[in-house]
């Protein structure tokens, strides 16, 4: 664990975390908890390359030119001793030196642009601006008329809904006298039957199983949205339900868990009376069924409801959103079904004790239209039931939506107002961020050629000898052509580089270093002074081994020890920069989002620099913009 926490990866890792953990915070306490974003930023960024290595006992260092070329000069012997840093030999580097100096007039060049930026934005755009101000005010105007549109209709809708209720319980109420009415005109039909009542009695049996079964069904699929029984099935609706009203999930997990606790009782009373199956017991249990088929129904039809009114950005999740309401619906149909079974098992009971055969005998057309009429009425009112309560859920949504569009439409006044301000600051910070990007990029040109003019002469990397020589003036030599032998007492550390990242090294790359033997505060600086052309194969992995020298003999160091190598392979000053996490690819395409106005916006860019935390942009961004991290 302490050589973890040597790790800078480890620390970037954690500050990442943090960040997010942050942002996250950020965006709910300001009421979106859609988007994870930050600000695009500029300044220094660093393309650090972080390995592993070891000291290893050093007596000589194979010595290469940083590129190809031909030998136009050599300043030493062989035996002769020298100090670091001593210009051994140098290519023909004299079209470089051409090129480092039309570079470093491209850096002079951006600069004085750079400093011709400092003025005001012209009439025109201060216009432009207004009129963007303008616009906005309206929309928060159009928005607020709309939020009153929306309760009018609302009100009218909870107002018909609630009429529809009364009329269907009046209905419920006649079916009721009409039913009574024709039990009481066929009470004299006849004497009972024994063997009808039996029969009517076994038949209810199995209707009774069933319909308890079916019951559990719908619980089931009920909890994959809550929950409640079972906790990682409902795990992709966490969120989404969320957005539901507190009321209608409240609903919908107190009668979930009392239709759960009545089917524990009426199966407990169905094993006491199941091998007696007959009398008034059955009867009050069948009856205590019809209520909870009753009540399972309109637990699904609220469930549907909550589906219906679930929004998610994600495919996956609306896929699995569908797929629950395919089975809700189903268990809608099997309840009603179900019901309708029990209640004809139920009449037959009741027409077998009047008398009546099983065939139909039992039951006159009578007392079948009035029963019929009777379950008519009830589900007409459970229908007008839940009609009132989607009227008052949609009209409790649509004032939530159309509140959330008049906090968009501030946001969007507040946003063009601050446009408005920054662009008549003088001077105008995005323009002097996008031509310092400018500079940074000339200059980063500039250093480019630079270490392409270094790579072409060859220094001591260290005080020493020379020891052997292998090059001609006039020769052609290469980047991979061992040209010289240095003898120094140092140690040096070797390290394997991976194929992805050696080609962002180059020789007399600065090195940071921290040893695990040491405190962790406790940096050593060296400089890369050999990179091995040949691989190395490491558990199917390609690596090169690059060479490492201290810039300062420490007498602690032993061989053998761990070290911690970063590499600075390159840097960018003025560099408009974002989190890596915000860039994403599809085919030849580099692009991010970005948060503008509220909206989510693709934007192209292109990408230079990869540092330990941030990567660089090159153009398509501008600092202060904001990017979105993650999508919730």
């Amino acid at each position: 664990m302490p050589r973890l926490f040597k790790q800078k990866w480890f620390w970037g890792l954690i500050g990442l975390i943090a960040v997010l953990v942050v942002a996250g915070i950020y965006l709910t306490q300001n009421g979106d908890s859609q988007y994870i974003t930050e600000k695009v930023e500029s300044g220094v960024l660093d393309q650090i390359v972080s390995v592993n290595g070891a000291v290893e006992s050093n007596t000589s260092v194979d010595l290469r030119f940083g590129s190809n070329g031909t030998v136009e000069e050599i300043f030493v012997q062989v035996g002769e001793e020298v100090t670091a840093g001593k210009e051994l030999a140098r290519l023909d580097v004299d079209q470089l030196q051409s090129e480092v100096n039309r570079t470093l007039a491209g850096v002079q060049i951006q600069q004085a642009e750079l400093d011709l930026m400092y003025a005001g934005p012209t009439f025109q755009e201060i216009q432009l601006s207004k009129a963007k101000i303008h616009e906005a005010e309206i929309n928060v105007s159009n928005s607020i008329q709309e939020l009153e549109n929306v309760l009018l209709t609302s009100d009218e809708n909870v107002r018909q809904a609630a009429l529809n209720v009364d009329e269907a319980e009046v209905d419920l109420d006649n079916a009721e006298v009409a039913y009574d009415n024709a039990l009481a005109s066929q009470g004299t039909s006849g004497a009972q039957s024994e063997s009808d009542i039996d029969s009517a009695y076994e038949d209810a049996q199995p209707e009774a199983e069933n319909s308890l079964d079916e019951v559990k069904q719908a619980l089931d699929n009920v909890d994959l949205l809550l929950g409640i029984d079972d906790d990682p099935l409902n795990v992709n609706f966490d969120t989404e339900i969320n957005d539901a009203p507190l009321s209608t999930r409240t609903d919908l997990n107190n009668f979930f868990n009392s239709i759960t606790s009545d089917v524990a009782n009426l199966e407990g009373q169905y094993n006491l009376i199941s091998a007696n199956w007959t009398g008034t017991d059955v009867e009050d249990l069948l009856d205590d069924i019809v209520d909870l088929l009753e009540d399972a129904k309109y637990l699904t039809d609220l469930t549907h409801d909550v589906l219906e009114l679930i929004e998610t950005s994600s495919p996956a999740v609306q896929t699995d959103i569908d797929t629950l309401k395919t089975s809700i619906e189903a268990d809608q149909a099997s309840l009603s079904s179900e019901l309708t079974s029990l209640l004809n098992a139920v009449q037959a009971i009741t027409g077998a004790k009047l008398g009546e055969s099983s065939s139909g005998i039992s039951s006159s057309t009578e007392v079948n239209a009035a029963l019929a009429g009777l379950e008519s009425a009830k589900i007409s009112l459970e229908i007008a039931e839940s009609g009132l309560q989607t009227a008052d859920v949609q009209a409790v949504v649509d004032k939530n939506n159309a509140e959330m569009d008049i906090d968009l439409a501030d946001v969007r006044l507040e946003q063009r107002q601050a446009e408005h301000n920054q662009l008549i600051a003088s001077p105008r910070e995005v323009d002097i961020a996008a031509q310092s990007a400018r500079v940074a990029q000339a200059q980063a040109i500039y250093e480019g050629t630079l270490s392409d003019f270094e790579d072409g002469i060859l220094v001591a990397p260290t005080d020493g000898v020379v020891s052997r020589l292998e090059l001609d003036v006039g020769e052609n030599v290469s980047s991979t052509d061992i040209v010289a032998n240095f003898i120094t007492e140092d140690y040096q550390v070797t390290a394997n580089i991976s194929e992805t990242d050696i080609a962002k090294i180059s020789l007399n790359n600065e090195v940071s270093m921290t040893l695990d033997a040491f405190p962790i505060d406790r940096e050593f600086s060296g400089k890369v002074v050999s990179i091995d052309p040949a691989e190395t194969v490491i558990q199917g992995a390609v690596y090169y081994e690059a060479t490492i020298l201290f810039d300062e003999f420490n007498p602690s160091i032993k061989p053998g020890m761990t070290v911690n190598i970063d590499v600075l392979t390159d840097s960018a000053e003025g560099a408009i920069q974002i989190s890596p996490q915000a860039v994403q690819y599809e085919g030849d395409e580099t692009f991010v989002f970005i948060l503008k106005g509220g909206d989510r916006v693709k934007r192209v860019v292109e990408t230079g620099l990869e540092g330990e935390r941030k990567i660089e942009i090159l153009s398509g961004l501008e600092e202060g913009e904001t990017i979105i991290l993650y999508e919730r």
